[in-house]
């Protein structure tokens, strides 16, 4: 009776996994590689290439992470400024304006105004 001889294939366990796993992971793989230097010795890029990416990695991300944070707060501050000059132009300007101009289009037109119910 023949023996089955199973073929033994490596997987590096990567695929689908977020990046904090992903990082992770290959962290995994680097330090044993590391504690394990005589099992394979010759490894091409070296453990420490590879973890030198990896770090490289959540470098970037942790500078993602504060880009995306400097976003939301330039966001925020746009939206500020947008609301104080909605208010300044809607309730200051407007009511002077209103009052300055006193019914005469020709001169709300030449202030820009728009004029309720005309197509300016």
């Amino acid at each position: 009776m023949k023996k089955l001889i199973k073929e033994l294939i490596l997987v590096s366990g990567l695929t689908r996994l977020h990046l904090a796993a992903f990082v992770k992971r290959v962290l995994a793989l680097v330090k044993a590689a590391t504690d394990n230097p005589l099992i394979a010795p010759d490894l091409d890029p070296t453990p420490a290439e590879v973890k030198t990416k990896a770090d490289a990695i959540t470098t970037a991300e942790g500078e993602k992470t504060a880009m995306k944070l400097a976003l939301i707060a330039k966001r925020k501050f746009i939206n500020s400024l947008k609301g104080d000059m909605t208010n300044i132009i809607n309730n200051s300007w407007a009511p002077q304006a209103q009052l300055a101009v006193n019914g005469d289009a020709d001169k709300a037109t030449k202030l820009g105004w728009h004029i309720k119910d005309v197509v300016t």
